[in-house]
């Protein structure tokens, strides 16, 4: 009876542990998880500022790129009439 009782100790000592490991475990993967967080919102901002950056230079060349734009939609158009043309003929 006593091996009985101290076996029962011993595996309630050992769930004990067992747990506490867990908890350290959790706690360890949570502080990953807001580090990868912390990274990847510092790198959304740079890239962000990179962008905004970007737009401040091309805003000198913009009336260039407005009219490349314009040229570009009425290609696409008259590709599409064109294959209205032949889906209807």
């Amino acid at each position: 009876m006593a091996e009985l009782q101290g076996f029962f100790l011993f595996c309630r000592e050992d769930s004990r542990q067992a747990l506490q490991m867990a908890k350290a475990w959790r706690e360890a993967d949570q502080q990953v998880l807001q580090e990868m967080q912390l990274k990847h919102q510092q790198q959304q901002q740079q890239q962000q500022q990179q962008q905004q950056q970007k737009q401040k230079q091309q805003g000198q060349g913009q009336g260039q790129g407005d009219a490349q734009q314009q040229q570009q939609q009425q290609q696409q158009q008259q590709q599409q009439e064109k294959h209205a043309e032949k889906g209807s003929g």
